[in-house]
Order: structure tokens, then sequence, then C-alpha cells
């Protein structure tokens, strides 16, 4: 397994390969929005209609986390979008791998 180097730290970290392809700021900055926003962190992953469905379960978690006698329902829905949101920015990742990996095969 290869590893790689974190920009401006200056040590081998345990990145293996699959994160590969997209600076390491901007994954942690897409992980970090996905916990405050998930439906803009789905949408800056480049999935429109899921940040759509992503939108329904985070304004209802709102929502419902307004009211004090289901606010427990309503931190469920938002931990629904926010691992959505975190399993969509997953597979943008593994997509561009996939694609990274097709791209030197044909080479």
């Amino acid at each position: 397994m290869r590893y790689y180097v974190l920009w401006g730290l200056g040590e081998i970290v345990g990145l293996p390969i699959f994160m590969a392809g997209t600076p390491p700021d901007r994954r942690v900055m897409l992980y970090i929005l996905a916990i405050v926003c998930s439906p803009l962190a789905v949408l800056f992953a480049g999935k429109p209609f899921q940040a759509l469905f992503n939108f329904i379960f985070w304004l209802l978690a709102v929502a419902l986390e307004a009211t004090i006698v289901l606010y427990h329902t309503g931190f469920i829905l938002w931990l629904v979008a926010f691992i959505h949101a975190v399993l969509v920015i997953h597979g943008m990742h593994e997509d561009r791998r996939a694609r990274m990996i097709a791209n030197a095969l044909r080479r």
C-alpha cells in the first residue's frame, strides 16, 4: 500500500491510495461541512438531486429539533442526513479513484 505526504505537514501519514486525487484540505472541508449543513456538502460533491433529497431530511431535522417534544426525532433525521452526506462524499472520492485507475490502465 502506497502512502502520500499531506501537503504542508512534511511527514508521511497513513493516507492510502484511495484518498488520492483530491487535496486533503478539500476532503476535510467537505466532511466538516457535512456536519454543519449536509445538503450543501452533497451539492459541492456534485450530486444536485441527492442534495435535494438530503435537504428534505435536513430541513425536517431542523424543524423537529426546534420543538422540544420531538427533539430526538429531529436528531435522528439529522444523523440520517449526515450519514447520507458522508456516503455521497466518499462515493465521489471512489468515482474519482476509479477514473484515475481507468486512465492509468489506458496508457
